[in-house]
């Protein structure tokens, strides 16, 4: 067939059931597997707050003979300094415990690992200090590392394998869903919206790492480049599928990306693909300039839907446009069988419940089916948008009775 209206015109002049009754699929019940509550907190015996302040504090070189209050530490310097070193065991008198001999040692460290001027003079002020003061300065050093490392995070995490491998697998659920409503149109937008309330729990990003424009600008320039490279992945194996003459059950194996497991659906939603690409390569080489591949696989999925509301157009008949959509899904799968002979074995016809997804895939196909599009129709569906995709069913037999 030479256009895709010519296939909506075919799918009118098939017989249509008298009464169609819409399958639905019956949801999937979360599974709760409940945790017993540990107690956290455990009862030590035999132990008084006096001694286990003294066994905290006793040092090699300190007695004591009672608990040490830190609150007399606190009083001066000096005193804090004192005791501080008596319970380190430090000795300021013995050998190698002199200010000469840590000045010493310093610049031996500091030769060691070629400290710049500036890190060798902060070095050695640093042996001038008390040590609560030195304690300070290391716990404020750690602070401003902490500080420089979080402005850095965004551009370190996104070159990790970790968000790669994460964002390639939300973006496959999406894209390879067999319910989402158009491929471009809109898609990016509100897939980046969903990653973005998302983000801990599908990319690993902490929440606090949204609230920086410029570090969230990479994340969705990340989800954009991705959702074109999947496109065009996908437009690669459904070409090598029509050069290679294979039926859809391969042609299914092959798209069905990052974990993403297949159901009868995809099916109908991938015999649809290739049926528009046999139309797109029909097409002049001046028509196919005027229209990318993936916006000619939009304005079919329209056609689709306006063809259906053509012959529903009642507010009141959206279960009946829905079936209308499904059984012309269905008619293009029984002619995608007719140009594509089947021959693949039992494991590549292997489908999945509901119940059998990942959750990542579950939800994301049950968010999909309610993408907004630009086609002035209003809701897409009421079962797309709001409930699980009913099973393409051609008339007079199901999807996978019509396959075999």
């Amino acid at each position: 067939m030479d256009s895709f209206g010519d296939l909506i015109s075919s799918f009118k002049t098939q017989p249509k059931p008298a009464s169609p009754v819409p399958v639905v699929v019956t949801p999937r019940t979360p599974q709760v597997n409940p945790r017993e509550n540990t107690p956290a907190s455990q009862v030590r015996d035999g132990a008084s707050e006096a001694n286990v302040s003294k066994s905290l504090f006793d040092g090699p070189g300190a007695v004591f003979e009672n608990a040490i209050s830190m609150e007399s530490m606190d009083l001066d310097e000096d005193t804090g300094m004192g005791m501080l070193s008596a319970m380190m065991g430090a000795r300021d008198d013995g050998p190698g415990h002199s200010r000469e001999d840590y000045q010493s040692w310093a610049r031996t460290r500091g030769r060691k690992y070629g400290l710049t001027i500036v890190q060798f003079e902060e070095l050695m002020d640093f042996c001038e200090l008390s040590p609560v003061k030195m304690l300070i300065d290391v716990k404020t050093h750690q602070f401003r590392i902490e500080n420089d490392l979080l402005k850095r995070f965004m551009r370190i995490f996104i070159r990790h394998a970790d968000f790669l491998i994460r964002l390639r697998h939300a973006v496959a659920a999406a894209l390879l869903a067999p319910n989402i409503p158009a491929y471009v149109d809109g898609v990016t937008a509100q897939l980046t919206r969903y990653l973005e309330d998302n983000a801990e729990g599908l990319l690993g990003i902490p929440d606090a790492q949204k609230s920086d424009p410029a570090d969230w600008a990479l994340v969705k320039s990340a989800i954009a480049i991705e959702l074109t490279n999947m496109r065009s992945t996908m437009k690669l194996k459904i070409d090598s599928s029509i050069k290679n003459k294979a039926d859809i059950y391969d042609l299914t194996t092959s798209l069905m990306m990052y974990g993403m497991r297949a159901k009868k659906e995809h099916w109908g939603r991938f015999a649809f693909l290739r049926q528009c690409t046999l139309i797109y390569d029909r097409m002049t080489p001046t028509a196919r300039k005027r229209i990318d591949y993936w916006k000619h696989i939009d304005k079919c999925l329209l056609d689709m839907r306006q063809s259906a509301r053509q012959d529903y157009p009642r507010p009141e008949d959206a279960v009946a446009r829905k079936k209308n959509e499904t059984l012309f899904i269905a008619h293009l799968l029984e002619c995608d069988i007719k140009d594509f002979t089947l021959k693949s074995g039992a494991l590549a016809r292997t489908i999945y419940p509901n119940d059998q997804l990942t959750e990542l895939q579950y939800s994301t196909e049950k968010l999909v089916g309610g993408f907004l599009v630009n086609d002035n129709l209003g809701p897409v569906t009421t079962e797309g948008a709001q409930g699980d995709p009913v099973e393409a069913v051609p008339a007079g037999g199901s999807e996978s009775q019509a396959a075999e």
